[in-house]
């Protein structure tokens, strides 16, 4: 009688406790043993944060083979051809509506904490653990891992009433009031697309959200003290004057989606070149064939080498390349001839583009490059 493969995993399982190599114990999932506790987690705050605008850069290199032209001055036409080829959109929109808002969450957590761990835990908790947050004494695993979080929207009301009353006056906390409509509104981002999946953020609604918003907040965060450290790290990575300059388009009486999308492409690049270390305009020929050779996509050759500099990375490494895009239908034959017939054939659309073989910046006709 044939064993079920059920059957065969569970014999697998005995044979491999019997050799001591056990299976993880999902009863246990929660479990210390599986777990490495970070007492500051100040980084991972920033690895959301990172995460996220990285996401929102990424955007219009998702649809750039979509758009041309003819859609630049069209806010419909742009948001239309973005939803019929929307794959790689919605990625980034995921990870834009979680990560940003998780930046936020985290960081108005360790402001409450700061000021002392009941501000940021649930008030209907464990009265002995409760006992020992009142009198200092320090918590053990068990205890730590008892502690319920409270939910941000529950976090952020907490902070702006200790705003209020003056109890908590340093400039982040006060800042992170100031925008508390937005923070609200990053939360229902979130809430939006991770318990339905079903709503998300038109692309050029998307820009100007964080252009005419999102980016000053994050602009007037980092250029708080305490996150100094970070801004030097984004203007060191050439991300610092993209996202200023996405704020002052975002100032205008009407917005263009062009000049966004150059700038976000200009911050996705910049990232790429400081991450690879490579050197903008001076870049060595060895170095260049190298990594070209590794990035080369199949749509591009040699051939189509241009004799012009990369926007980005200032190197003489521009191809011409193309992307099917969708198919026309013809047909073949005469449908009323009795030899033969005739037969429906699907004929390739492309899309033009141009990219850097270096750095990887990529645009067609919807940027206009001066």
């Amino acid at each position: 009688m044939k064993q079920c493969p059920w059957e065969k995993v569970g014999y697998i399982k005995d044979a491999l406790r019997h050799l001591g190599l056990d299976y993880m114990n999902i009863d246990k999932i929660l479990s210390d043993e599986y777990y490495t506790f970070l007492e500051d987690n100040h980084n991972v705050a920033f690895y959301s944060l990172a995460i996220g605008l990285e996401e929102y850069f990424e955007t219009y290199h998702q649809v750039c083979v979509y758009l041309s032209k003819y859609e630049r001055d069209n806010k419909e036409k742009i948001n239309y051809e973005v939803e019929k080829n929307s794959v790689g959109y919605i990625k980034c929109y995921l990870n834009i509506a979680i990560h940003i808002q998780h930046f936020f969450e985290l960081e108005i957590k360790r402001l409450l904490e700061k000021e002392h761990v009941l501000f940021a835990v649930e008030d209907k908790g464990n009265p002995i653990i409760l006992n020992k947050l009142l009198k200092n004494i320090s918590l053990s695993s068990e205890d730590m891992k008892n502690l319920k979080s409270v939910e941000f929207s529950e976090a952020i009301d907490r902070l702006k009433k200790l705003v209020e009353y003056g109890i908590l006056t340093d400039e982040v906390s006060v800042l992170f009031v100031k925008n508390y409509k937005l923070l609200k509104a990053l939360n229902n981002l979130r809430n939006t697309i991770i318990h339905r999946g079903k709503r998300i953020m038109k692309y050029c609604e998307l820009d100007d959200f964080f252009s005419q918003y999102v980016l000053p907040f994050v602009r007037d965060v980092f250029n708080c003290c305490y996150y100094r450290w970070h801004l030097n790290q984004l203007k060191g990575k050439g991300v610092y004057e993209s996202i200023c300059k996405i704020i002052d388009e975002g100032k205008k009486a009407t917005i263009s989606y062009s000049k966004i999308a150059f700038q976000k492409e200009l911050a996705r690049c910049n990232l790429f070149i400081y991450k690879s270390n490579i050197q903008k305009g001076k870049e060595k020929e060895e170095n260049i064939k190298r990594i070209i050779a590794r990035r080369l996509s199949p749509y591009l050759d040699e051939c189509y080498i241009k004799d012009a500099k990369c926007p980005c990375c200032d190197n003489k490494t521009i191809f011409i390349g193309r992307d099917v895009i969708g198919f026309d239908i013809d047909e073949l034959g005469d449908e009323n001839s009795t030899v033969g017939g005739f037969q429906i054939i699907h004929i390739p659309i492309y899309a033009e583009y141009t990219e850097c073989g270096l750095c990887g910046f990529t645009y067609n006709d919807f940027i206009e490059i001066v």
